[in-house]
This record gives structure tokens, C-alpha cells and sequence, in this order.
């Protein structure tokens, strides 16, 4: 995606937040598995596609798999999202 590690996580606390590396179709369906996850009866893992920016505003399309963790009361304690680029 062309983002240094500074650029993700700094030691100053300007950590950017993943929504911000995403166009703003991408942030909708992000939220919106995030709360099918969370809250819906959903089990094991989701894969969506996304669509990330570089630095420069060049849209790099990418695979989404979601992993929920729950625990033994059925609470999500985790959710693990990866991205994976898309080769055309």
C-alpha cells in the first residue's frame, strides 16, 4: 500500500485508525460487518472485499477476512480483520 510503518503507528500517538486508509464505500461495509459480527449471530469468518489508499490516493482493491473470537458467555472478545491485495 505503499504506507510506511511511521505513517501507521507513530510513537508521538498519531496512530491512523484503519477507516482512514479506506475510500468511503469501504468504511460503510467495514461498519457494517463489524456490527453483523459483533452483535449478529454470526460464527467463525466473513471475507468481503475493500478497497485501501495509498499515500497518494490510489485505490488498491483488497480480499477482507474477518475472525471472531467469542468467549464461553458468546461475547466477541476479538475480531481480526486481514487484508490481502487483489492481483488483476
Amino acid at each position: 500500500t505503499e504506507w510506511s510503518y511511521e505513517d501507521l503507528v507513530s510513537p508521538n500517538g498519531d496512530t491512523k485508525f484503519i477507516i482512514e486508509l479506506m475510500d468511503d464505500d469501504s468504511v460503510m461495509k467495514y461498519f457494517e460487518v463489524f456490527t453483523k459480527l459483533a452483535f449478529g449471530d454470526s460464527r467463525g469468518v466473513i471475507m468481503t472485499d475493500c478497497t485501501l489508499l495509498n499515500p497518494s490516493g490510489k485505490k488498491i482493491k483488497t480480499a477482507c477476512t474477518w475472525t471472531v473470537k467469542r468467549d464461553v458467555f458468546d461475547i466477541p472478545m476479538m475480531i481480526v480483520t486481514n487484508f490481502l491485495p487483489i492481483l488483476d
